[in-house]
């Protein structure tokens, strides 16, 4: 099953700013985790918030997204350092 990322505003100019090795390694990885055959297999379910589902680690960055299930799509909402992303609502 092919799927797409589709990122948000918030998370396109967050990957602009970060350095050239943090991005080809998120990039990396998110091709990675689009994949597989169940990309939510590697992912942790977010327990507290009402707007975000799921989340991957990736080194000390958070990658928040959420899927449409429908058009095999995947929404980077918004990634981060640990430290501030969960400060971000």
């Amino acid at each position: 099953m092919s799927r797409s990322l589709s990122f948000s505003q918030q998370a396109y100019d967050a990957m602009e700013k970060m350095s050239r090795t943090d991005y080809l390694r998120i990039k990396k990885k998110l091709q990675y985790f689009i994949s597989l055959d169940d990309p939510l297999s590697t992912a942790k379910p977010l327990i507290q918030s009402s707007l975000w589902s799921y989340r991957w680690r990736v080194g000390e960055w958070r990658i928040i997204f959420d899927i449409d299930r429908e058009w095999h799509i995947i929404i980077v909402l918004v990634i981060g350092r640990r430290k501030d992303i969960y400060r971000q609502k």
